[in-house]
């Protein structure tokens, strides 16, 4: 599938997800992070492994919202429903 973004879009990706960047353009700005719970992220190309697949399950989701914070999330805050 692919999805398309405008301005002031926020897209999460959760652990698992394959994705690529296929098109943009020359304003558009790709900012990603690693939340504090995976300091050890790493990045699986091809089919994961059973090794990788228990890693990638075994993932928590951030403490807090990765734009808004604990408290001020527009779903109420819980990123750990989004996932």
């Amino acid at each position: 599938s692919v999805l398309g973004c405008s301005e002031g879009d926020l897209v999460l990706i959760p652990p698992g997800v394959a994705h690529k960047q296929l098109s943009a353009s020359p304003d558009f700005l790709l900012l990603g992070a690693y939340p504090n719970e995976t300091p050890r992220a790493d990045t699986v190309r091809g089919a994961p492994s059973e090794a990788q697949r228990q890693n990638i399950a075994s993932i928590p989701p951030p403490a807090s919202d990765p734009l808004f914070g604990l408290d001020a999330a527009p779903w109420g805050g819980d990123v750990a429903e989004l996932f």
